[in-house]
Protein backbone atom coordinates (compact mmCIF):
# COMPACT_ATOMS: atom_id res chain seq x y z
CA UNK A 1 0.00 0.00 0.00
CA UNK A 2 1.45 3.36 -1.06
CA UNK A 3 2.11 5.87 1.70
CA UNK A 4 3.23 9.47 1.90
CA UNK A 5 6.81 9.73 3.14
CA UNK A 6 8.38 12.90 4.51
CA UNK A 7 12.12 12.99 3.83
CA UNK A 8 14.13 15.28 6.09
CA UNK A 9 17.68 16.51 5.65
CA UNK A 10 19.10 13.64 7.71
CA UNK A 11 17.87 11.11 5.14
CA UNK A 12 19.53 12.93 2.25
CA UNK A 13 22.81 13.38 4.13
CA UNK A 14 22.87 9.67 5.00
CA UNK A 15 22.10 8.82 1.38
CA UNK A 16 24.81 11.07 -0.08
CA UNK A 17 27.68 10.58 2.40
CA UNK A 18 29.36 7.19 2.33
CA UNK A 19 30.76 7.56 5.85
CA UNK A 20 27.43 8.43 7.49
CA UNK A 21 26.44 5.90 10.14
CA UNK A 22 22.86 5.75 8.78
CA UNK A 23 23.87 5.22 5.14
CA UNK A 24 22.89 1.53 5.07
CA UNK A 25 19.42 2.36 6.34
CA UNK A 26 19.05 5.24 3.85
CA UNK A 27 20.06 2.96 0.97
CA UNK A 28 17.48 0.36 2.00
CA UNK A 29 14.80 3.04 2.15
CA UNK A 30 15.86 4.38 -1.25
CA UNK A 31 15.32 0.95 -2.83
CA UNK A 32 11.66 0.90 -1.74
CA UNK A 33 10.74 4.56 -1.89
CA UNK A 34 9.58 4.55 -5.53
CA UNK A 35 6.22 2.98 -4.65
CA UNK A 36 5.37 5.78 -2.22
CA UNK A 37 4.71 9.51 -2.53
CA UNK A 38 7.78 11.42 -1.41
CA UNK A 39 7.28 14.77 0.32
CA UNK A 40 10.28 17.08 0.55
CA UNK A 41 9.68 20.31 2.49
CA UNK A 42 11.32 23.41 1.05
CA UNK A 43 13.67 23.92 4.06
CA UNK A 44 14.89 20.34 3.68
CA UNK A 45 15.59 20.82 0.00
CA UNK A 46 17.39 24.08 0.71
CA UNK A 47 19.55 22.53 3.45
CA UNK A 48 20.43 19.55 1.27
CA UNK A 49 21.37 21.65 -1.74
CA UNK A 50 23.61 23.84 0.41
CA UNK A 51 25.78 20.92 1.57
CA UNK A 52 28.91 19.76 -0.16
CA UNK A 53 26.93 16.74 -1.37
CA UNK A 54 25.32 18.93 -4.00
CA UNK A 55 28.73 19.65 -5.50
CA UNK A 56 28.89 16.06 -6.76
CA UNK A 57 27.03 15.57 -10.04
CA UNK A 58 25.80 12.07 -9.26
CA UNK A 59 24.19 13.30 -6.03
CA UNK A 60 22.42 16.13 -7.84
CA UNK A 61 21.15 13.66 -10.44
CA UNK A 62 19.89 11.36 -7.68
CA UNK A 63 18.10 14.24 -5.97
CA UNK A 64 16.53 15.35 -9.27
CA UNK A 65 15.32 11.79 -9.85
CA UNK A 66 13.26 11.96 -6.66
Amino acid sequence: MAKKILADTGFWIALFYEDDKYRTKALSIEQNIHIHSLLIPWPTLYETINTKASKQKHNVAKLQHF
